[in-house]
């Protein structure tokens, strides 16, 4: 069988082939065709096309499109149920039909482009829309309602109108003119002859081949007048070119088509760029909506936090004028406390006492709040000073009156307190300065009556002017609460005081932080001799407790982490830090798996870690040391030396031991106070004492043990059986801290006092066992924790005797330990739970140390920090240091 043969059998028979050939050959048949085509351009022919005219079934039915009568017939039952649709479309959206005309059927050179390459999913998308469009067609109000995005879909496809559409529905989407219309039938009946003229076939035995693609040609111009009529696209001339375009592109790829026409490649190209155009157009809008959308979100958001925080500022600003008006009215109407200092005891005691019921008045030297744990940082600039100091007027707030002066007398009897101008100083006269007269004006001497001191070589000096003139004053009292804290014991040992750096105060950390940047700098200096360099880059710190090794880790760092950079040669060959300690182990407070693991991490630093060694003097240029055991006397050449080791009382805490009494306050530490930290001697109970300036008197059993013994034997046998020496101890153990330590096993403890095994005490074998907790017996230390805890008991108990008139029913003060910690360098700490009971009866705590310890020891402190401004502050100063380094200017 010959190939003509099977593509006859194949594509059906010859009269259709002959029929679609004689239409090709009609021009005016192809010209009806294109005219046909672009009359859905002209928007009043739209509507004609959808109400009068009915798809040929005869003439669509001659399309075979490779597949003979069977494909034709589906592609009959296609367009007839395209047709349905259509109908059914304009029967359910008769108003939406109408106006699609002019808002949808744009000119094809001012049209915005649609991929019709993927109309079948358009299509499908519009018949899903159309489902849900019934609900808002009938009611033109809803279709604003909808979501941007839904709306944005719904006029991609052509079911919505744009606003850009119906503000320039008069102006650009007018019908076609005559002209217009016959211009784009000639374009497309021109492609058509040309792409006719492009189709050789040299192969005698496939002419049906060249008949069915002109018949091909002319069937798609047929199916493609019927879509643009069904589905009505806005740029009918592009969705006609690509179509024939794919045919064509198949056609040459098989052989049968030499070229596809260069205007049809010209055209398209230019529908191209125009929709490439008109898509990065619309692009742009979406990205310019987007954007005015985004810009729109932020500028209601800022301008609503702008307005919050304001509104808020004048709210708060309103509520302190009323409450410092509040605070000024009732001045002399309620029961006035004094506080005496700023400190780790006061500040806690401020914060909770209830002010509606006592008139506060705070009288310190300074007129801020100072947190000393991080003093070591500031020294070497991982802190910066602002970051540990927070004002006292705006921690307490208005209810609360605050006078800086130093008090420097108390009259317990008369219950009033005297402060200076100064603190230490009464008031100084002036003496006159004598003048001279030169050219008849008067100048000053140049005597030492006027100083002029400058520091560093630099232009800023030391004035005296007359911002500090205050006056002594008296302020009376109801209570009185003494928390002026400590100061630094130099045991009368030669030099501290002028040679030594203490580490108390904010200045301290100031002067230590310039004194190390002077060494370097003078360590510099080209005429500075090896020996004389070794001297100037050694730090000693005397001291080993929690201060000192604190200071020592953080120079280390310092040093290694900053320094080193700057000063790379020093750094190697001169640097020395040295610990001077006087008993056997550094931290001898905490555990001795803590010492032990510190000594052994600064020998890892670097650090040189002097045990049992005794301070004898202190000079300019070197310390004297002595060993322990030894009489020989040692020098160690430094330029800086810091003492960080004991404390005393301050002048005021001994003027007031001395006016009460020595008798009653034999404690030289600190003023002694009872279970309620009521100091002793003061018969009406009118002043307290917390801090650092405060002892608890704790009695001894064994002072009271007959008069206990006897209150206790009820039956008087002269013994105690175990029950009796049970209730003994749960009686008494407020009394007696130190009994504390029966409590855990009173029957071991019972049973190892009777060492008769007769199952009773007698006095004398019970003294023997209250001796044991006598010697537990110790002083509470000398920390921000101790005060933390007294200054919140003294507040509670204010309170309490506010709304009652006596204290009797209120629970003595007792110290929780919490634990001790540490930073000892290199991102390492210690923490010690030694003495936290609490924490080492639920969770078996032991000494921590490492990394882990040292974040630890971070977040305690920030924690610990009174106000969302510090805290925020140190958490910046950490991040500062690590990221950018330290600070090493001298300011």
């Amino acid at each position: 069988m010959s190939s003509f043969q099977r593509d006859i059998n194949r594509f059906g028979d010859p009269p259709i082939v002959e029929e679609a050939n004689e239409a090709l050959n009609d021009s005016d048949l192809v010209t009806t065709s294109a005219t046909t085509a672009s009359k859905i351009s002209n928007p009043s022919s739209v509507k004609t096309l959808l109400e009068g005219e009915k798809v040929d079934e005869t003439t669509i039915s001659s399309s075979t499109r490779y597949g003979g009568r069977e494909q034709a017939t589906k592609s009959v039952e296609e367009l007839q149920k395209e047709t349905k649709e259509n109908d059914r479309r304009k029967r359910l959206f008769p108003k939406l039909i109408q106006e699609q005309p002019t808002s949808h059927i744009p000119n094809v050179d001012t049209a915005t482009p649609l991929d019709w390459k993927t109309v079948k999913t358009v299509r499908n998308d519009r018949f899903i829309e159309q489902k849900k469009l019934p609900s808002i067609i009938g009611d033109e109000k809803k279709i604003p309602q909808q979501h941007p995005e839904a709306r944005r879909r719904l006029q991609m496809l052509g079911l919505l109108p744009t606003d850009e559409d119906k503000n320039s529905a008069q102006n650009e989407h007018r019908p076609l003119t005559t002209q217009e219309l016959e211009e784009q039938s000639d374009l497309v009946s021109v492609m058509m002859k040309k792409t006719m003229g492009n189709i050789t076939v040299e192969d005698p035995e496939a002419q049906a081949h060249k008949y069915m693609i002109k018949h091909e040609i002319y069937e798609l111009f047929k199916t493609i007048t019927t879509k643009m009529i069904l589905h009505q696209p806005p740029d009918p001339a592009k969705f006609m070119l690509e179509d024939l375009e794919t045919l064509c592109d198949d056609y040459q790829h098989n052989g049968l088509l030499t070229a596809i026409p260069s205007d049809m490649k010209r055209k398209r190209d230019e529908l191209n760029e125009s929709s490439q155009e008109d898509v990065d157009a619309n692009t742009n809008d979406i990205n310019i909506s987007r954007f005015r959308r985004r810009f729109r979100n932020v500028l209601i958001v800022t301008l609503v936090s702008v307005g919050t925080i304001y509104g808020y500022r004048l709210y708060r600003s309103r509520q302190w004028y009323n409450e410092m008006h509040d605070s000024d009215v009732t001045i002399g109407q309620k029961p006035r406390v004094v506080v005496l200092g700023t400190g780790w005891g006061a500040v806690p005691l401020l914060r909770h006492i209830d002010t509606s019921k006592y008139e506060v008045v705070v009288v310190s030297p300074r007129n801020y709040f100072l947190m000393t744990p991080l003093l070591p940082s500031v020294s070497v600039g991982t802190v910066e000073p602002r970051t540990v100091i927070e004002p006292i007027r705006s921690l307490l707030g208005p209810r609360i009156k605050f006078v800086e002066s130093e008090c420097i007398n108390v009259d317990p009897q008369q219950k009033i307190i005297t402060c200076s101008n100064d603190g230490s100083k009464e008031n100084q006269e002036t003496k006159p300065i004598a003048t001279t007269s030169i050219f008849g004006r008067e100048k000053l001497p140049s005597s030492p009556s006027i100083e002029s001191e400058y520091e560093g070589g630099s232009s800023s000096r030391k004035i005296r002017d007359g911002a500090r003139i205050r006056p002594k004053f008296d302020m009376k009292y109801d209570y009185l609460i003494v928390a002026v804290g400590s100061e630094n014991n130099t045991f009368g040992i030669p030099g501290v005081e002028k040679h030594a750096h203490f580490l108390k105060e904010i200045l301290d950390a100031r002067r230590i932080r310039s004194a190390i940047s002077d060494a370097f700098e003078s360590a510099m200096i080209p005429s500075q001799t090896d020996e004389d360099k070794r001297r100037l880059l050694h730090f000693v710190i005397v001291g080993g407790g929690p201060t000192g090794v604190e200071f020592a880790a953080e120079l280390a760092d310092y040093i290694r982490e900053d320094l080193k950079y700057y000063f790379p040669g020093l750094i190697k060959n001169y640097v020395k830090i040295t610990i001077i300690e006087a008993l056997d182990h550094v931290l001898s407070m905490m555990d001795k798996k803590i010492s032990d693991y510190t000594e052994k991490h600064f020998h890892r630093e670097n650090i040189e870690v002097m045990i049992n060694t005794f301070v004898k003097g202190i000079k300019q240029k070197e310390v004297i040391v002595q060993v322990k055991d030894s009489k020989e006397l040692q020098s160690i050449p430094c330029s800086i030396v810091v003492w960080a080791t004991g404390i005393k009382a301050r002048p005021l805490t001994n003027k007031l031991r001395e006016i009460i009494g020595t008798d009653k306050q034999s404690n030289r530490m600190g003023l002694l106070t009872d279970k309620y930290l009521r100091v002793k001697g003061v018969n009406d109970g009118s002043i307290y004492a917390i801090g650092d300036c405060a002892t608890i008197e704790q009695p001894k059993v064994l002072d009271r043990i007959q008069l206990l013994f006897e209150e206790i034997d009820t039956h008087k046998r002269g013994s105690l059986n175990l029950d009796e020496f049970k209730l003994f101890i749960e009686n008494k153990v407020n009394e007696y801290p130190q009994l504390e330590i029966f409590q855990k096993d009173i029957e071991k403890a019972f049973y190892e006092a009777d060492q008769t095994k007769s199952g009773s005490l007698t006095l004398q074998a019970l003294r023997s066992i209250m001796e044991k907790a006598d010697k537990k017996l110790r002083s509470l230390p000398a920390t921000a924790q101790v005060a933390t805890q007294e200054g919140r008991y003294v507040s509670d108990l204010l309170n309490y005797m506010a709304r009652s008139t006596t204290s009797a029913s209120f629970k003595p003060f007792s110290y929780t330990h919490f634990g001790s910690l540490a930073y000892v360098g290199g991102d390492a700490a210690v923490i010690d739970f030694s003495g936290s009971k609490p924490l080492l009866d639920i969770f078996s705590l032991k000494p921590i140390s490492g990394r882990g310890s040292y974040y630890l020891w971070k977040s305690f402190y920030f924690t610990e920090q009174f106000t969302t401004r510090t805290k925020f502050l140190l958490a910046f100063d950490w991040v500062r240091a690590r990221l950018f380094g330290r600070d090493i200017s001298r300011y």
